[in-house]
């Protein structure tokens, strides 16, 4: 029973109202130059994203599995390495591994949290382990901290970069 209260599902009202014009005119100076990629306005996100997350550089990418695939491309890893990513992710987490010819090995979530749970990355540790894809899920962050003991860690965090908790940080701030 709802006693007739309805939770919408999503309202984009509040920015539409204080943003609504802003947005509307960078719409229309980018419809009007054509240029849909890698125009002056994601040079300028990018630019100001790096500041903002203190860090020197920032690409801007189409989706979290390119900024996943740019970034296990910039690291040290050969075909076969092992990448400890959590069970429960979306599939883009898995596919960037794989497309990167690494191997995907999976550890099990924190039942309460659903983010990679601490002890099974230090079940699934092997000597072929290069790097831990620690994945932030439903605004929970992983606890960093025991991760961060490890070699290579690559946390793509676009959800929760400057949250308030310093485990949330980003290591690679473009993601």
């Amino acid at each position: 029973m709802n006693n007739g209260i309805v939770v919408p599902y999503a309202t984009f009202l509040p920015m539409e109202k204080e943003l609504g014009n802003e947005l509307r005119a960078v719409f229309e100076r980018v419809l009007s130059r054509s240029r849909y990629i890698r125009g002056e306005e994601c040079e300028a996100f990018e630019q100001h994203f790096a500041e903002y997350c203190e860090s020197t550089y920032c690409a801007g990418v189409g989706n979290g599995l390119d900024a996943l695939t740019l970034i296990l491309a910039a690291m040290d890893l050969t075909s076969g390495d092992e990448v400890i990513i959590p069970s429960h992710t979306f599939i883009a987490t898995a596919i960037a591994v794989c497309r990167a010819g690494l191997r995907p090995v999976f550890a099990e979530p924190d039942i309460d949290l659903y983010t990679i749970e601490p002890d099974r990355i230090e079940a699934a540790v092997t000597r072929k382990t290069k790097a831990i894809i620690p994945v932030h899920l439903y605004g929970q962050a992983c606890d960093m901290d025991p991760i961060l003991v490890y070699t290579a860690v690559t946390e793509p965090s676009a959800r929760v970069f400057r949250a308030t908790s310093p485990v949330t940080e980003s290591h690679f701030a473009a993601t």
